[in-house]
């Protein structure tokens, strides 16, 4: 998402690879502490397991560690209930990173661009737009389309005498996709990401980019969203 984001206002690097960074750093604080002081708010009676999960999807970032806090969470607590909630959460968050770096490329465009065009006596060109969206949200949704169509078609012919045709669909394309097709490349390319970002991380340059600022504001926006999402949460599923 800081990467969509970062590519849409046509950022430096540096700031996309420290925010990925920082993003990063706070998601193994958020494994090591969402999880037990949901277990533990559940426990005392104060919030269900569904919003312990929902705690989970909406407060950790990367999709990993909300997947890993849900399955702590769910451990302790004997049901899968939270796992199912914390990832659904987190992939409908997913889901407006297109949406939002759609409209933050559209605001520099046609707003913040064409200011700096009339200083520098240059004016923007529309295709700027097309250049500055990340391309991967159009796979992303294409890959949905097709795995839907396919969950449709498998549920109404091969699987249409299970009690569930749609689960029953879901869980086979799921398996033979994942399992037998594209999950060595999935933890290929996952790996590279993270490892390039690693790479081109470099603390030397906090300082002198002031990014300790963006560390702190990070932390100090990701506190306020945690308290935020637990009062969702407890609204929510109880």
């Amino acid at each position: 998402a800081s990467i969509a984001a970062a590519g849409a206002i046509g950022a430096p690097a540096i700031y996309a690879t420290m925010v990925s960074a920082a993003v990063l750093i706070y998601a193994v604080v958020g494994l090591l502490v969402v999880p037990y002081v949901a277990v533990a708010l559940v426990k005392a009676g104060f919030m269900s397991p569904a919003a312990a999960g929902a705690l989970a999807g909406l407060s950790v970032k990367t999709d990993g560690a909300v997947a890993t806090t849900a399955q702590i969470i769910s451990s302790y607590l004997g049901t899968d209930t939270p796992l199912t909630l914390g990832v659904m959460t987190k992939v409908l968050i997913d889901v407006w990173i297109g949406v939002i770096a759609f409209v933050l490329a559209f605001i520099w465009v046609f707003y913040v661009l064409p200011r700096r065009g009339r200083q520098a006596g240059a004016k923007p060109s529309a295709w700027e737009l097309w250049f500055r969206f990340p391309k991967f949200v159009l796979g992303y949704f294409a890959t949905s389309i097709v795995a839907s169509l396919l969950v449709v078609y498998l549920a109404s012919t091969a699987f249409a005498a299970a009690k569930a045709p749609v689960d029953a669909a879901t869980k086979y394309l799921s398996s033979y996709l994942i399992g037998q097709g594209t999950d060595p490349f999935r933890i290929l390319f996952f790996g590279l990401t993270f490892v390039a970002i690693g790479v081109n991380t470099r603390f030397s340059l906090l300082r002198q980019y002031g990014i300790w600022r963006l560390f702190a504001a990070y932390g100090l926006a990701l506190l306020i969203i945690i308290l935020i999402a637990l009062g969702l949460a407890k609204s929510l599923f109880g």
